[in-house]
């Protein structure tokens, strides 16, 4: 994992995050990142942390506490990240009050792209 912090601290990257619930019912955020290599100059996907959460306050207010607590950690820059993609879930997308919101204002310019994935579940009932 030192490698990848040192280069996340370098460099601008993307972030891909999705909270989960495991079979023992414990919340998890995984956090991936996108970014590319400075020894091979190709795209490279990794996994930063999985974060354990508190289950019975999931707001979109303490999803981005952990990740916070996570950069600040690795002492990686938050004004490294460029990008997100996420699910639909309005924690993690929702105008208002949501993770990606916090991030915007951190961040201003990050671009945010949305997984299509989830949504097919319900083209069927449509």
């Amino acid at each position: 994992i030192e490698k990848l912090v040192n280069i996340l601290q370098k460099q601008n990257f993307s972030i891909l995050i999705d909270e989960s619930t495991d079979i023992s019912k414990t919340k998890i955020l995984c956090v991936l990142v996108q970014y590319l290599s400075p020894i091979n100059e190709t795209v490279e996907t990794k996994l930063l942390e999985l974060l354990p959460l508190n289950a019975v306050n999931c707001s979109a207010n303490n999803l981005f506490e952990s990740f916070q607590k996570l950069l600040e950690k690795h002492q990686i820059p938050i004004q490294n990240i460029v990008g997100m993609a996420s699910d639909n879930a309005s924690v993690m997308i929702g105008c208002n009050n949501s993770f990606i919101s916090r991030l915007q204002s951190e961040v201003p310019g990050i671009i945010l792209l949305n997984y299509i994935c989830h949504s097919f579940a319900i083209l069927p009932r449509l």
